[in-house]
């Protein structure tokens, strides 16, 4: 595992061929994953797959800043989005193996300069 193929993995997530993958999403969200969104509540991953595969077009999110940095036998990954106005800072742990573990999404009150990957 790299850090492209974390990013890969990340991107996989807004594009609606993999989102309408129940699959592909059993593969890659663990058992027991657990999401912290930007509202502020939390979804398992029964909640997640349901709400990715009802959708019906990609979704239209760029990422920005993105870095990943092996910690052991895990990954973290940080990187912003944009929601309107609002810039999203977004964590996510994945396993060697390619599996999410957890993915939260916070708003940042900062203004930092953006670079797209």
């Amino acid at each position: 595992m790299t850090e492209k193929d974390i990013l890969r993995l990340e991107k996989s997530l807004f594009k609606l061929e993999f989102m309408r993958d129940r699959t592909y999403l059993d593969r890659i969200l663990s058992d027991d994953y657990l999401e912290c969104g930007k509202s502020g509540k939390l979804f398992g991953k029964q909640e997640v797959v349901e709400e990715l595969t009802a959708l019906s077009e990609d979704r239209p999110i760029k990422i920005y800043n993105f870095s990943a940095e092996q910690k052991g036998n895990l990954w973290v990954a940080h990187y912003i989005t944009l929601s309107g106005e609002d810039r999203i800072f977004r964590t996510s742990l994945w396993t060697n193996d390619g599996v999410m573990l957890f993915h939260q999404a916070s708003k940042l009150s900062i203004d930092l300069k953006l670079e797209e990957f």
